[in-house]
């Protein structure tokens, strides 16, 4: 059985377009993984793993001004899925 994953981004964790899509995840068992700006919020106790990002702007809820959050987010994937390769590489090699 092939593993499924939805994975949102939300500054606030309140993005009524990803708290339904996350809802009906949810629901059909598929697992959730939230970046957010704050650790209380929906989508992070919607998540099966929540990771909180620095904002440096959490009062701009409208994306307004300048903001490190979304850079953020961007090293952090490329941290994780350099992280999960290297993880491949090694198991291929044990094998």
């Amino acid at each position: 059985m092939q593993e499924k994953l939805f994975i949102n981004v939300s500054k606030s964790g309140e993005t009524d377009s990803l708290l339904k899509m996350s809802n009906s995840a949810k629901k059909n068992g598929i697992k959730i993984i939230s970046f957010t700006g704050d650790s209380e919020n929906s989508l992070s106790k919607l998540a099966d793993i929540s990771l909180k990002i620095v904002d440096m702007d959490a009062m701009d809820d409208r994306n307004k001004s300048a903001s490190s959050f979304y850079p953020n987010v961007l090293m952090l994937f490329e941290f994780l899925i350099g992280e999960y390769l290297e993880r491949i590489k090694e198991d291929s090699i044990k094998n």
